[in-house]
């Protein structure tokens, strides 16, 4: 997506009123992980920072 199409979506969440706004795939994806799976979302997110920590992120 581009700059523009994600301030298209934004702009549009806010005129909804949408109190949590979503611009693509993965975010959906990871909002839902963490409101339905909870410990799944905590030890991805662990793995993800142990993996950037060793790159020195």
């Amino acid at each position: 997506m581009s700059a523009a199409e994600i301030a298209a979506e934004v702009l549009k969440g806010v005129d909804a009123g949408r109190p949590v706004i979503l611009t693509d795939r993965n975010g959906r994806i990871a909002y839902a992980t963490k409101r339905f799976a909870r410990p799944l979302y905590y030890r991805a997110m662990a793995r993800a920072s142990k993996q950037m920590a060793a790159k020195g992120a």
